[in-house]
């Protein structure tokens, strides 16, 4: 059959307006599809949020589970109930509320009082602690009480879901005329539904009467506190300035009454603040009692120890002085941890530590001072007694300005009849001149200290004389407590190296006095640290002086692309130093502990102990270049290239130190050997990490490179034991009898102390001549270092013994 072209022609023409009607209907749909998706998130999103804007309406329980879910009710409402019964911890709060609110009242105008007089920093530092205590109590009630409202509004939140799913609940019940049982368990749930709610309510309101009344009281404390750092930033902005009348422009009569009332008031404050705190820390004074005891139990019995001790060595008389009191020492030692024992304690408290603290340390001082200097420590603390009254009365009105100026007036009138007995005392004629010197300067300057100091009180400068004054004379009582802690430690110390079990160390019995002042130089150098910082601190300096050395040592100085600070290279040094110490230290306890014990091969610790001073000197350096802050993979670079110079223009010295690391393994020769080199000989005396170093029996030292040990031939004498044969020719006459005379070499050499037996020595003709015969001794002996003199010795004995048998030699 035939067709003709032009008759497909409609029917392509259908074709393709068939496919443009299915493509442009598929992406219709998909977009219809597209829009559906993309709305579907926000509607859903919209039906999650709809029901957390609005809560969801209550749903009756079915009646079929009503017995059931009633039951579970139940017990939800008794965990409510238990959850929201009174807490103790309320309770204790709302008890003890009022009381810190009655002292909070005292305190703050007792603060008012001590501000405007212008107080010393340091008893501002002291009121701060005190208010920072006010204020961490309160915080913690704060937390305690926010803690509290949030579980009672949570608890009331299921009261309420709960109340309203069994209104729907009875609701139902009644619509569908349930059995009466189910009525009346429905009703009375909600019946205990609503006992429940008002317990919870009522617990939720007083806590929320007890939250506002402490966030009340914390704003009152915050207030006080900012006041005192107020004080405290006026204080030292006006230490140049007049911040007060001149004293005699006060008078005294007119503040009589005033005094006699701030004097009533601010007792009753203290010894209130003081019988709270140790009402709330009895704990801690009975915990503090029993270190007290424990102390004085150890130190009655290391006075007994050491007084037994120091009748046959001398040198335990001044450690068995520290001893001789030993209720005072432990009393010093008890409360030198005070602020550990007693954190925050109030102003009272802290005068009465003081003095607990420092008459024992003058009681323990006394004894370790020359009698002349007794007096000043005495003077010192009569001062400390009046600093303590003049912080008690700091908040009444003029009194510590009179008493702080009485004290200074009294401590140059001290110092000047101290200096006139002084030059008329044959006691201070003993002392040195340099200690004389010395003295005599302190005092000096210590005079002019309570002069300045008292006029500048007088003339109105407060704050300087206060700041001056306090610090100098607080620095004084921590350095005097210091040293005798140090005393006090030394002594122990000396007690410990005496006692088990550091007595059974070898390092202790053969190095005790070394180990001793090594601690004692230790103590020192910590006691002089904290009393700089504690200077400069009372000096209100120690944050300036500390932020100026910061940027002093962490300036950067810039050397082509390597940027290094002052800090980063006194880290460096002091990790190389650090690096010898812990060399020297851990060689000091093998040699002294681990040798003896561990039966080692001669030569092998001295090998060990070079190797371990290699390891930490070798770490010790990656460590400081560390601390610099080197980048290490260019100091690797520089290692490689550093290796490549070893190569070609280091080759002697790199050889030298591979033939040390030799010596010291393989050991051919070691520390204390014999060795002779070419027409040298001599002893070992060290094996370096490039050279060795032996010593002559005439005394000279002389340096020999580790390879030429390794690579040229040596005679080594003492290689297997350390023994040195000797051999001494002697000739006689002919005629004379050859047995006898080898029979009495033999007999000197067996005779002779300093030669051994093992092997025995001999004698032997070794030579004869027309007219003599010539004999040769061989003899051993363990003296290496001395083997001449022994030859000698050996040498004359045997011309006595020949010449006693007439035995002419030749």
């Amino acid at each position: 059959m035939t067709t003709h072209p032009h008759s497909r022609m409609p029917f392509a023409m259908a074709a393709r307006q068939a496919l443009l009607a299915f493509i442009a209907a598929f992406f219709i749909v998909c977009s219809a599809y597209a829009g559906e998706a993309d709305k579907a998130p926000e509607d859903k999103a919209a039906a999650e949020k709809a029901p957390a804007d609005k809560p969801a309406a209550p749903v009756a329980v079915p009646l079929a589970e009503l017995s059931a879910q009633a039951e579970a009710a139940a017990v939800n409402l008794r965990e409510i109930a238990t959850k929201s019964a009174a807490d103790p911890a309320l309770a204790e709060i709302d008890r003890e509320l009022p009381a810190l609110t009655r002292e909070i009242d005292l305190r703050l105008r007792e603060n008012l009082r001590i501000i405007s007089q212008h107080a010393s920093l340091e008893l501002l530092r002291t009121i701060e602690r005190n208010w920072r205590r006010f204020s961490s109590t309160l915080e913690l009630w704060s937390s305690e009480l926010e803690a509290r409202t949030g579980n009672l509004g949570r608890n009331l939140a299921r009261l309420d879901e709960l109340q309203g799913t069994w209104k729907e609940t009875l609701a139902l019940a009644t619509h569908e005329e349930a059995p009466a049982e189910l009525v009346k368990r429905a009703e009375t749930l909600l019946v205990s539904i609503e006992r429940t709610r008002e317990t919870v309510e009522a617990q939720r309101a007083l806590a929320l009467r007890l939250q506002s009344r402490v966030s009340a009281q914390e704003f009152r404390v915050t207030e006080a506190i900012d006041a005192i750092a107020q004080a405290r930033d006026a204080t030292l902005s006006q230490v140049l300035r007049r911040d007060s009348a001149p004293l005699w422009n006060r008078d005294l009569s007119a503040y009589r009454e005033q005094i006699a009332a701030d004097s009533q008031e601010s007792s009753e404050v203290q010894w209130a603040a003081l019988r709270a705190y140790l009402g709330n820390n009895g704990e801690r004074v009975l915990i503090h009692g029993l270190v007290f005891v424990g102390f004085a139990t150890l130190l009655y019995w290391a006075r007994r120890r050491i007084n037994k001790w120091a009748q046959h060595e001398p040198g335990l008389h001044r450690p068995a002085l520290v001893f001789a009191w030993p209720i005072a020492t432990a009393f010093l030692l008890a409360f030198i941890g005070s602020r550990w024992f007693y954190p925050e304690a109030p102003r009272l408290m802290w005068a009465l530590v003081g003095v607990a603290s420092l008459v024992p340390t003058v009681l323990v001082v006394r004894r370790l001072i020359a009698a002349y200097l007794r007096p000043l420590l005495y003077a010192l603390l009569a001062m400390y007694f009046v600093d303590q009254i003049r912080s008690i009365t700091a908040s009444i009105e003029l009194v510590p300005r009179v008493v702080f100026f009485v004290e200074m007036l009294a401590g140059l009138a001290f110092l000047l009849w101290y200096i006139r007995r002084m030059r008329t005392s044959p006691s201070e004629a003993a002392a040195s001149d340099r200690s004389r010197a010395l003295i005599r300067v302190a005092l000096a300057a210590a005079c002019a200290f309570f002069a300045l100091t008292a006029l500048a009180n007088a003339l109105g400068y407060l704050a300087l004389a206060n700041l001056a004054g306090n610090a100098v004379l607080r620095s004084m009582y921590v350095g005097l407590v210091l040293y005798a802690l140090v005393e006090i430690i030394d002594a122990l110390v000396i007690m410990a190296l005496r006692v088990r079990p550091l007595r059974y160390l070898g390092m202790v019995q053969r190095h005790r006095e070394l180990l001793r002042q090594r601690v004692r130089w230790a103590l020192n150098a910590i006691a002089l640290w904290l009393w700089a910082l504690f200077a400069l601190d009372r000096l209100a300096v120690r944050q300036r002086v500390i932020g100026a050395i910061r940027d002093v040592f962490t300036a950067e100085i810039a050397i082509g692309s390597i940027s290094m600070s002052l800090a980063d290279v006194l880290a460096f040094g002091l990790a190389v130093w650090a690096s010898f110490l812990v060399s020297r230290l851990v060689r000091f306890v093998l040699e002294e502990e681990v040798y003896p014990h561990a039966h080692l091969k001669r030569g092998l610790p001295y090998a060990i102990s070079q190797t371990v001073h290699y390891i930490v000197l070798v770490i010790g350096f990656f460590v400081a270049m560390a601390a610099l802050g080197l980048d290490m993979t260019k100091f690797t670079i520089l290692a490689g290239a550093f290796t490549v110079g070893v190569g070609f223009g280091l080759q002697n010295i790199f050889n030298n130190f591979v033939s040390g690391l030799i010596l010291l393994f393989e050991r051919p020769v070691q520390v204390g050997d014999v060795i002779q080199i070419g027409d040298t000989t001599g002893v070992v005396e060290r094996i370096g990490i490039r050279a060795s170093i032996v010593r002559t029996p005439s005394g000279s030292e002389i340096i020999v490179p580790n390879g030429k040990l390794i690579s040229e031939q040596l005679v080594n004498w003492t290689f297997s034991d350390r023994q040195r044969g000797i051999e001494v020719p002697v000739s006689v006459v002919l005629g004379s009898d050859p047995q006898q005379v080898i029979g009495i070499l033999e007999s000197v050499a067996k005779d002779h102390p300093k030669l051994v037996n093992h092997p025995p020595a001999q004698a032997l003709l070794t030579r004869m001549g027309p007219d003599w015969l010539g004999f040769e001794l061989h003899a051993a002996t363990d003296r290496i270092e001395d083997w001449l003199v022994v030859r000698s010795e050996v040498g004359v004995a045997m011309h006595k013994a020949l010449t006693a048998q007439n035995i002419t030699l030749r």
